[in-house]
């Protein structure tokens, strides 16, 4: 994550503008860290998923074959 500190009153608009800019241009590259975060959010599923199955598999073997 990207954090820009800048005393607005420090500097005129042009630039705060052209240093934000800069700051974006080295630390956040958009494209990757959207990819980043989709990577994290199908991890996180993947896990739960298996977490789902384990605890399916699980339940299912506390029951004798005529519950099931």
């Amino acid at each position: 994550m990207c954090a820009i500190n800048i005393q607005a009153s420090d500097f005129t608009h042009e630039e705060i503008t052209a240093n934000c800019e800069l700051e974006i241009a080295n630390c956040c590259d958009p494209c990757d860290s959207w990819w980043q975060q989709v990577k994290s959010y199908a991890t996180l599923a993947m896990s739960r998923v298996t977490h789902g199955v384990d605890a399916v598999k699980q339940f299912l073997s506390t029951l004798n074959s005529d519950e099931r």
